[in-house]
């Protein structure tokens, strides 16, 4: 997460600048996409069922924002409660790498829904989506971890999933809040490849 931190932590005060419905909504998006880069992947080791209650708790998490957008919605307790179940603790095998760390931007995403502080979880919410992301691409583009700084600072320039999910959160963010550039954020676009 070295080349996300320096790419999209920066942007961090811009993040928090955002009003919260707008923070949420970014959270979602790229919680939502990062989800659809990683369903298939996922089906491959995750049970159908708990997919389909992080799937449930997005597309709730989609409902609450387009509600919000009329009057103040409440976000029921009962998705988060549900993911809690079967979100894995430090101690459980991994099912797949990526997923915990989903799991998590899903739950941070919920706890901004129901009313947590959205400046302190947002980048919470981006990170872990960010990271789901960057496991699965490592399993998926190389051959064993990547443990040094420098390797994954490598991984991380050269994962064409890595990059898209970059540009994708930046894009998002240029959307909600157009006074910046996607291409500013990316180092004037000699950071990765079109």
């Amino acid at each position: 997460m070295y080349v996300w931190l320096d790419i999209v932590g920066r942007e961090e005060k811009r993040i928090k600048r955002l009003q919260p419905l707008q923070r949420i909504a970014l959270a979602v998006a790229c919680i939502d996409h990062a989800f659809s880069v990683m369903d298939e992947y996922l089906a491959a080791y995750v049970p159908k069922q708990s997919l389909g209650m992080a799937k449930q708790a997005i597309e709730a998490l989609w409902e609450f924002l387009a509600a919000s957008k009329k009057k103040k919605a409440h976000f029921s307790d009962d998705y988060a409660d549900e993911l809690q179940t079967i979100n894995p603790g430090e101690d459980d095998p991994v099912l797949a790498p990526g997923w915990g760390q989903i799991l998590d931007a899903i739950l941070r995403a919920c706890d901004m829904a129901r009313g947590e502080d959205t400046k302190e979880l947002i980048m919470d919410c981006l990170g872990y989506a960010y990271q789901g992301v960057m496991e699965m691409a490592i399993k998926l583009e190389s051959k064993g971890a990547k443990t040094t700084e420098r390797a994954l600072r490598y991984f991380e320039k050269t994962s064409p999933h890595c990059a898209a999910e970059m540009r994708f959160q930046l894009e998002c963010l240029h959307a909600l809040e157009p006074e910046g550039t996607v291409e500013s954020a990316l180092f004037g676009g000699r950071c990765f490849p079109s």
